[in-house]
Protein backbone atom coordinates (compact mmCIF):
# COMPACT_ATOMS: atom_id res chain seq x y z
CA UNK A 1 0.00 0.00 0.00
CA UNK A 2 2.89 1.94 0.46
CA UNK A 3 4.80 1.48 -2.49
CA UNK A 4 1.37 1.95 -4.43
CA UNK A 5 0.96 5.46 -2.50
CA UNK A 6 4.68 6.58 -3.27
CA UNK A 7 3.94 5.74 -6.79
CA UNK A 8 0.93 7.80 -7.67
CA UNK A 9 2.81 10.46 -5.37
CA UNK A 10 5.62 10.44 -7.73
CA UNK A 11 3.15 10.65 -10.80
CA UNK A 12 0.96 13.40 -9.59
CA UNK A 13 2.52 16.82 -9.08
CA UNK A 14 1.43 18.97 -5.93
CA UNK A 15 -1.31 21.36 -6.06
CA UNK A 16 -0.14 24.39 -7.96
CA UNK A 17 2.59 22.44 -9.53
CA UNK A 18 0.09 20.04 -10.97
CA UNK A 19 -2.24 22.82 -12.29
CA UNK A 20 0.46 24.76 -13.89
CA UNK A 21 1.70 21.46 -15.40
CA UNK A 22 -2.16 21.28 -16.54
CA UNK A 23 -2.18 24.42 -18.34
CA UNK A 24 1.37 24.26 -19.74
CA UNK A 25 2.16 22.78 -23.28
CA UNK A 26 2.88 19.37 -23.20
CA UNK A 27 5.75 19.50 -24.56
CA UNK A 28 7.02 21.78 -21.54
CA UNK A 29 6.63 18.61 -19.31
CA UNK A 30 9.14 16.77 -21.35
CA UNK A 31 11.56 19.26 -21.73
CA UNK A 32 11.34 19.55 -17.85
CA UNK A 33 12.07 15.80 -17.41
CA UNK A 34 15.40 16.42 -19.86
CA UNK A 35 16.15 19.35 -17.57
CA UNK A 36 18.77 17.14 -15.07
CA UNK A 37 20.00 15.33 -18.07
CA UNK A 38 21.04 18.71 -19.72
CA UNK A 39 22.74 20.15 -16.68
CA UNK A 40 25.26 17.24 -16.65
CA UNK A 41 25.55 16.99 -20.46
CA UNK A 42 26.13 20.61 -21.29
CA UNK A 43 29.31 20.80 -19.35
CA UNK A 44 30.41 17.62 -20.70
CA UNK A 45 29.76 18.59 -24.30
CA UNK A 46 31.34 21.95 -23.85
CA UNK A 47 34.29 20.11 -22.25
CA UNK A 48 34.36 17.54 -25.32
CA UNK A 49 33.99 20.35 -28.07
CA UNK A 50 36.64 22.55 -26.78
CA UNK A 51 39.03 19.57 -26.54
CA UNK A 52 38.31 18.73 -29.88
CA UNK A 53 39.10 22.57 -31.19
CA UNK A 54 42.82 21.99 -29.43
CA UNK A 55 42.88 18.49 -31.01
CA UNK A 56 42.15 19.96 -34.10
CA UNK A 57 43.90 23.45 -33.49
CA UNK A 58 47.64 20.93 -32.63
CA UNK A 59 47.32 18.57 -35.06
CA UNK A 60 46.37 22.11 -38.02
CA UNK A 61 49.43 23.36 -36.42
CA UNK A 62 51.94 20.30 -36.62
CA UNK A 63 50.66 19.58 -40.29
CA UNK A 64 50.69 23.69 -41.31
CA UNK A 65 54.31 23.26 -39.92
CA UNK A 66 55.50 20.07 -41.79
CA UNK A 67 54.09 21.79 -44.70
CA UNK A 68 55.85 25.12 -44.35
CA UNK A 69 59.36 23.37 -43.96
CA UNK A 70 58.81 21.48 -47.45
CA UNK A 71 57.97 24.08 -49.01
CA UNK A 72 60.99 26.04 -47.49
CA UNK A 73 62.64 22.96 -48.76
CA UNK A 74 61.18 23.11 -52.31
CA UNK A 75 62.20 26.93 -52.40
CA UNK A 76 65.88 27.11 -51.51
CA UNK A 77 66.68 24.15 -54.30
CA UNK A 78 64.91 26.12 -56.90
CA UNK A 79 66.92 29.52 -55.75
CA UNK A 80 70.49 27.78 -55.22
CA UNK A 81 70.32 26.19 -58.32
CA UNK A 82 69.06 29.23 -60.14
CA UNK A 83 71.43 31.63 -58.38
CA UNK A 84 74.26 28.90 -59.34
CA UNK A 85 73.24 28.93 -62.99
CA UNK A 86 72.80 32.66 -63.23
CA UNK A 87 76.40 33.63 -61.25
CA UNK A 88 77.97 30.90 -63.70
CA UNK A 89 76.91 32.54 -66.39
CA UNK A 90 77.51 36.09 -65.06
CA UNK A 91 81.22 34.68 -63.76
CA UNK A 92 81.75 33.02 -67.62
CA UNK A 93 80.72 36.88 -68.73
CA UNK A 94 82.20 39.36 -66.85
CA UNK A 95 85.32 37.17 -65.22
CA UNK A 96 86.98 40.33 -62.98
CA UNK A 97 83.80 41.19 -60.86
CA UNK A 98 83.72 41.00 -57.38
CA UNK A 99 81.04 38.51 -56.45
CA UNK A 100 78.69 40.56 -54.89
CA UNK A 101 78.79 42.96 -57.65
CA UNK A 102 77.57 40.10 -59.83
CA UNK A 103 74.69 38.42 -57.04
CA UNK A 104 73.66 41.76 -56.69
CA UNK A 105 72.57 41.80 -60.42
CA UNK A 106 71.53 38.29 -61.30
CA UNK A 107 69.73 37.63 -57.60
CA UNK A 108 66.19 39.02 -57.96
CA UNK A 109 65.23 41.02 -54.33
CA UNK A 110 62.10 38.68 -53.80
CA UNK A 111 64.74 35.75 -53.44
CA UNK A 112 65.95 37.31 -50.17
CA UNK A 113 62.71 37.55 -48.09
CA UNK A 114 61.99 35.78 -44.72
CA UNK A 115 65.71 36.25 -43.92
CA UNK A 116 67.39 33.81 -46.72
CA UNK A 117 70.77 34.93 -47.64
CA UNK A 118 73.25 33.49 -50.31
CA UNK A 119 77.27 33.23 -49.85
CA UNK A 120 79.76 32.15 -52.47
CA UNK A 121 83.42 30.45 -51.51
CA UNK A 122 86.32 30.68 -53.15
CA UNK A 123 88.47 27.23 -54.22
CA UNK A 124 89.91 27.18 -50.76
CA UNK A 125 86.53 27.42 -49.34
CA UNK A 126 87.06 30.81 -47.50
CA UNK A 127 84.25 33.36 -48.05
CA UNK A 128 84.35 35.71 -51.30
CA UNK A 129 80.88 37.30 -51.32
CA UNK A 130 77.13 37.46 -49.61
CA UNK A 131 74.06 38.83 -50.48
CA UNK A 132 73.12 40.92 -48.58
CA UNK A 133 76.84 41.94 -48.79
CA UNK A 134 76.34 44.19 -45.63
CA UNK A 135 76.49 40.52 -43.46
CA UNK A 136 79.50 39.21 -44.97
CA UNK A 137 80.96 37.13 -42.23
CA UNK A 138 84.57 35.88 -41.52
CA UNK A 139 86.17 32.70 -42.57
CA UNK A 140 85.37 29.75 -43.81
CA UNK A 141 82.26 28.48 -45.58
CA UNK A 142 82.64 25.15 -43.27
CA UNK A 143 83.37 27.32 -40.49
CA UNK A 144 79.56 29.35 -40.95
CA UNK A 145 77.76 26.72 -41.65
CA UNK A 146 79.27 24.46 -38.57
CA UNK A 147 81.95 21.86 -38.47
CA UNK A 148 79.25 18.69 -38.01
CA UNK A 149 77.42 19.62 -41.50
CA UNK A 150 78.05 17.50 -44.73
CA UNK A 151 76.82 20.37 -47.27
CA UNK A 152 80.61 21.57 -47.82
CA UNK A 153 81.63 17.95 -48.68
CA UNK A 154 78.33 16.61 -51.39
CA UNK A 155 76.97 20.19 -51.99
CA UNK A 156 74.08 19.66 -54.11
CA UNK A 157 73.69 15.77 -53.36
CA UNK A 158 73.22 16.65 -49.97
CA UNK A 159 70.28 18.27 -51.19
CA UNK A 160 68.46 20.85 -48.85
CA UNK A 161 69.23 19.98 -45.15
CA UNK A 162 68.43 21.52 -41.28
CA UNK A 163 71.86 22.11 -39.40
CA UNK A 164 72.41 24.30 -36.82
CA UNK A 165 75.14 27.20 -37.75
CA UNK A 166 78.29 28.27 -36.16
CA UNK A 167 76.70 31.51 -34.46
CA UNK A 168 73.73 28.35 -33.06
CA UNK A 169 70.91 29.30 -35.36
CA UNK A 170 68.78 26.92 -36.42
CA UNK A 171 68.50 27.07 -40.41
CA UNK A 172 68.11 25.23 -43.44
CA UNK A 173 70.88 25.46 -46.03
CA UNK A 174 71.77 23.37 -49.07
CA UNK A 175 75.20 24.39 -51.29
CA UNK A 176 75.69 24.00 -55.24
CA UNK A 177 79.23 23.70 -56.42
CA UNK A 178 80.57 26.86 -58.63
CA UNK A 179 83.06 27.16 -61.39
CA UNK A 180 86.51 28.26 -60.66
CA UNK A 181 88.08 30.75 -59.61
CA UNK A 182 85.05 30.37 -57.19
CA UNK A 183 84.28 27.24 -54.99
CA UNK A 184 80.54 27.04 -53.85
CA UNK A 185 77.49 29.10 -53.38
CA UNK A 186 75.09 28.27 -49.86
CA UNK A 187 71.58 29.18 -50.17
CA UNK A 188 70.78 29.74 -46.07
CA UNK A 189 67.33 30.71 -44.78
CA UNK A 190 67.04 30.57 -41.15
CA UNK A 191 64.01 29.00 -39.09
CA UNK A 192 62.20 32.02 -37.66
CA UNK A 193 62.30 32.97 -41.10
CA UNK A 194 60.78 29.63 -42.62
CA UNK A 195 57.98 29.57 -39.91
CA UNK A 196 57.42 32.97 -39.72
CA UNK A 197 54.22 33.29 -41.49
CA UNK A 198 53.46 29.82 -39.82
CA UNK A 199 53.70 31.16 -36.73
CA UNK A 200 51.45 34.03 -37.70
CA UNK A 201 49.03 31.65 -38.76
CA UNK A 202 48.91 30.02 -35.55
CA UNK A 203 48.84 33.18 -33.39
CA UNK A 204 45.52 33.66 -35.91
CA UNK A 205 43.89 30.58 -34.98
CA UNK A 206 45.01 30.89 -31.50
CA UNK A 207 43.29 33.58 -31.38
CA UNK A 208 40.27 32.63 -32.80
CA UNK A 209 40.50 28.94 -30.58
CA UNK A 210 40.87 31.35 -27.00
CA UNK A 211 37.88 33.51 -28.54
CA UNK A 212 35.87 30.36 -29.46
CA UNK A 213 36.40 29.09 -25.76
CA UNK A 214 35.68 32.58 -24.27
CA UNK A 215 32.48 32.95 -25.74
CA UNK A 216 31.20 28.80 -25.01
CA UNK A 217 32.31 29.39 -21.25
CA UNK A 218 30.57 32.74 -21.29
CA UNK A 219 27.79 30.59 -22.58
CA UNK A 220 28.07 27.92 -19.78
CA UNK A 221 28.75 30.64 -16.81
CA UNK A 222 24.96 31.83 -18.08
CA UNK A 223 23.64 28.56 -18.50
CA UNK A 224 24.55 27.75 -14.54
CA UNK A 225 23.44 31.07 -13.61
CA UNK A 226 20.44 30.65 -15.38
CA UNK A 227 19.47 27.42 -14.09
CA UNK A 228 20.70 28.46 -10.48
CA UNK A 229 18.21 31.38 -10.45
CA UNK A 230 15.77 28.63 -12.14
CA UNK A 231 16.25 26.49 -9.06
CA UNK A 232 16.04 29.10 -6.99
CA UNK A 233 12.49 30.62 -8.32
CA UNK A 234 11.91 26.59 -7.59
CA UNK A 235 12.53 26.75 -4.12
CA UNK A 236 10.63 30.04 -3.67
CA UNK A 237 7.75 28.22 -5.38
CA UNK A 238 8.31 25.33 -3.43
CA UNK A 239 7.88 27.08 -0.01
CA UNK A 240 4.52 29.56 -1.68
CA UNK A 241 3.14 26.36 -2.76
CA UNK A 242 3.52 24.48 0.71
CA UNK A 243 1.71 27.33 1.80
CA UNK A 244 -1.15 27.45 -0.10
CA UNK A 245 -1.41 23.27 0.15
CA UNK A 246 -1.43 24.05 3.95
CA UNK A 247 -4.26 26.93 3.59
CA UNK A 248 -6.62 24.62 1.41
CA UNK A 249 -6.35 21.71 3.66
CA UNK A 250 -7.06 23.54 6.82
CA UNK A 251 -9.83 25.42 4.44
CA UNK A 252 -11.62 22.70 3.51
CA UNK A 253 -11.44 23.98 -0.08
CA UNK A 254 -9.52 22.37 -3.47
CA UNK A 255 -8.66 23.53 -6.61
CA UNK A 256 -10.35 22.68 -9.61
CA UNK A 257 -9.45 23.28 -13.35
CA UNK A 258 -11.81 21.59 -15.75
CA UNK A 259 -9.92 21.38 -19.05
CA UNK A 260 -13.59 22.01 -21.49
CA UNK A 261 -12.15 20.65 -24.71
CA UNK A 262 -10.62 17.73 -23.36
CA UNK A 263 -13.03 16.72 -21.25
CA UNK A 264 -11.04 16.43 -18.08
CA UNK A 265 -10.27 17.97 -15.26
CA UNK A 266 -7.23 18.48 -12.85
CA UNK A 267 -8.27 18.60 -8.68
CA UNK A 268 -6.10 19.22 -5.75
CA UNK A 269 -4.68 17.04 -3.71
CA UNK A 270 -6.88 19.01 -0.64
CA UNK A 271 -10.02 17.90 -3.01
CA UNK A 272 -9.35 14.05 -2.88
CA UNK A 273 -9.16 14.59 1.05
CA UNK A 274 -12.23 16.18 0.99
CA UNK A 275 -14.14 13.39 -0.65
CA UNK A 276 -11.79 10.64 1.23
CA UNK A 277 -10.55 9.73 -2.69
CA UNK A 278 -6.99 8.79 -3.54
CA UNK A 279 -5.99 9.85 -6.51
CA UNK A 280 -4.93 7.68 -9.42
CA UNK A 281 -3.50 9.64 -11.68
CA UNK A 282 -2.85 13.59 -12.54
CA UNK A 283 -6.54 14.39 -14.09
CA UNK A 284 -9.86 12.99 -14.10
CA UNK A 285 -12.54 12.79 -16.53
CA UNK A 286 -15.08 15.15 -16.95
CA UNK A 287 -17.88 11.70 -16.94
CA UNK A 288 -16.19 10.54 -13.40
CA UNK A 289 -16.91 13.70 -11.95
CA UNK A 290 -20.24 14.05 -13.32
CA UNK A 291 -21.07 10.88 -11.74
CA UNK A 292 -20.59 12.05 -8.31
CA UNK A 293 -22.45 15.35 -8.54
CA UNK A 294 -26.30 14.73 -7.31
CA UNK A 295 -28.85 14.46 -10.01
CA UNK A 296 -30.93 16.77 -8.06
CA UNK A 297 -28.16 19.35 -8.23
CA UNK A 298 -27.88 19.46 -11.89
CA UNK A 299 -24.85 18.53 -14.33
CA UNK A 300 -21.93 19.50 -14.81
CA UNK A 301 -22.90 19.46 -18.81
CA UNK A 302 -25.58 21.62 -18.35
CA UNK A 303 -23.15 24.12 -16.04
CA UNK A 304 -21.32 24.19 -19.11
CA UNK A 305 -23.52 24.57 -21.32
CA UNK A 306 -25.07 27.71 -19.49
CA UNK A 307 -21.86 29.14 -19.06
CA UNK A 308 -21.61 29.53 -22.89
CA UNK A 309 -24.96 30.77 -23.13
CA UNK A 310 -24.21 33.52 -20.70
CA UNK A 311 -22.53 36.92 -20.99
CA UNK A 312 -20.51 36.18 -17.77
CA UNK A 313 -17.05 33.97 -17.56
CA UNK A 314 -17.84 33.84 -13.64
CA UNK A 315 -19.52 31.00 -11.83
CA UNK A 316 -20.48 30.42 -8.76
CA UNK A 317 -22.58 27.19 -8.49
CA UNK A 318 -23.48 25.14 -5.07
CA UNK A 319 -24.49 21.46 -5.45
CA UNK A 320 -24.01 17.80 -3.47
CA UNK A 321 -21.14 15.56 -4.36
CA UNK A 322 -20.43 12.06 -3.35
CA UNK A 323 -17.86 10.69 -1.11
CA UNK A 324 -15.76 7.59 -1.44
CA UNK A 325 -18.01 6.33 1.12
CA UNK A 326 -21.51 6.75 0.01
CA UNK A 327 -22.24 10.15 2.21
CA UNK A 328 -23.19 13.37 0.10
CA UNK A 329 -21.50 16.58 0.97
CA UNK A 330 -22.46 20.48 -0.01
CA UNK A 331 -19.72 22.52 -2.17
CA UNK A 332 -19.66 26.16 -3.38
CA UNK A 333 -18.19 26.32 -6.64
CA UNK A 334 -16.46 29.53 -8.00
CA UNK A 335 -14.98 29.57 -11.30
CA UNK A 336 -13.83 32.03 -13.85
CA UNK A 337 -13.37 30.60 -17.66
CA UNK A 338 -9.90 31.61 -18.72
CA UNK A 339 -8.10 31.32 -22.20
CA UNK A 340 -4.25 31.46 -21.70
CA UNK A 341 -3.70 32.36 -25.16
CA UNK A 342 -6.10 33.18 -28.40
CA UNK A 343 -6.14 29.82 -29.72
CA UNK A 344 -6.47 28.32 -26.44
CA UNK A 345 -8.96 26.17 -25.28
CA UNK A 346 -10.93 27.37 -22.81
CA UNK A 347 -10.55 26.11 -18.93
CA UNK A 348 -12.84 26.72 -16.18
CA UNK A 349 -10.54 27.53 -13.19
CA UNK A 350 -11.14 27.80 -9.78
CA UNK A 351 -12.00 26.59 -6.07
CA UNK A 352 -14.62 24.67 -4.54
CA UNK A 353 -15.53 24.62 -0.61
CA UNK A 354 -16.93 22.24 2.08
CA UNK A 355 -19.98 24.31 3.04
CA UNK A 356 -21.79 21.10 4.39
CA UNK A 357 -21.00 22.30 7.81
CA UNK A 358 -22.49 25.81 6.97
CA UNK A 359 -25.73 24.12 5.61
CA UNK A 360 -26.00 21.92 8.68
CA UNK A 361 -25.86 24.89 10.81
CA UNK A 362 -28.52 26.60 8.67
CA UNK A 363 -30.57 24.12 9.10
CA UNK A 364 -30.46 23.75 13.33
CA UNK A 365 -30.83 27.54 13.22
CA UNK A 366 -33.93 27.21 10.96
CA UNK A 367 -35.11 24.65 12.71
CA UNK A 368 -34.49 26.17 16.39
CA UNK A 369 -36.05 29.35 14.83
CA UNK A 370 -39.27 27.41 14.24
CA UNK A 371 -38.97 25.89 17.66
CA UNK A 372 -38.87 29.07 19.17
CA UNK A 373 -41.91 31.08 17.18
CA UNK A 374 -44.11 27.98 18.40
CA UNK A 375 -43.03 28.34 21.87
CA UNK A 376 -44.04 31.89 21.68
CA UNK A 377 -47.25 31.69 20.04
CA UNK A 378 -48.21 29.33 22.57
CA UNK A 379 -47.67 31.57 25.22
CA UNK A 380 -51.25 32.80 26.84
CA UNK A 381 -50.32 36.23 27.20
CA UNK A 382 -49.30 39.07 24.63
CA UNK A 383 -45.46 38.53 24.06
CA UNK A 384 -42.75 41.00 22.38
CA UNK A 385 -39.19 40.92 22.61
CA UNK A 386 -37.14 44.11 22.03
CA UNK A 387 -33.10 44.47 21.63
CA UNK A 388 -31.04 46.97 23.04
CA UNK A 389 -31.68 49.49 20.73
CA UNK A 390 -35.43 48.91 21.41
CA UNK A 391 -36.24 47.53 17.56
CA UNK A 392 -38.64 44.56 17.15
CA UNK A 393 -37.08 41.10 17.25
CA UNK A 394 -40.12 39.10 17.38
CA UNK A 395 -43.88 38.94 18.75
CA UNK A 396 -46.45 36.36 18.86
CA UNK A 397 -50.16 36.96 17.33
CA UNK A 398 -51.95 38.25 20.42
CA UNK A 399 -49.37 41.06 20.75
CA UNK A 400 -50.71 41.88 17.08
CA UNK A 401 -54.09 41.74 17.76
CA UNK A 402 -53.84 43.38 21.33
CA UNK A 403 -52.37 45.93 19.51
CA UNK A 404 -54.62 45.93 16.22
CA UNK A 405 -50.76 46.37 14.13
CA UNK A 406 -50.68 45.17 11.11
CA UNK A 407 -48.51 42.15 9.62
CA UNK A 408 -46.21 44.92 8.24
CA UNK A 409 -45.79 46.48 11.26
CA UNK A 410 -44.29 43.29 13.05
CA UNK A 411 -41.25 42.60 10.95
CA UNK A 412 -38.49 42.07 12.85
CA UNK A 413 -36.13 45.09 12.80
CA UNK A 414 -39.01 48.38 13.24
CA UNK A 415 -38.28 50.27 15.70
CA UNK A 416 -40.83 50.58 19.05
CA UNK A 417 -41.86 54.58 18.22
CA UNK A 418 -43.16 53.23 14.38
CA UNK A 419 -44.70 49.62 16.11
CA UNK A 420 -46.86 51.62 18.99
CA UNK A 421 -47.14 54.98 17.53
Amino acid sequence: MARGSAAIASVRASTIQGLARSLAHPAYERLAQLEPWLGRAVPLMIVIFLGTLVAGAVMYSRQTREAAIADAIGDLELVATAVASNLNDGLANAPGEPPEHILGRVIPVRVLMRQRQVLVSDETGALAGAFPAKDIPVGTLGDYLGPAQPLTTFAEKAGVLQITLANGVDALATVRALRPPFGQLAVVQTMDGVLAEWRSSIWRSGLLLFSTAMVLIVIAIAYFWQAARAQEADLICARVRERIDTALNRGRCGLWDWDIGRGRMYWSDSMYEILGMTPVSEFLSFRDVDALVHPDDGSLADLAEGLATMQTNAVDHIFRIRKAGGDWIWLRARAELVRSSPGAGAHLVGIAVDITEEKRLAERTATADMRLRDAIETISEAFVLWDADNRLVMCNSKFQRFHNLPAEATAAGVAYADVLA
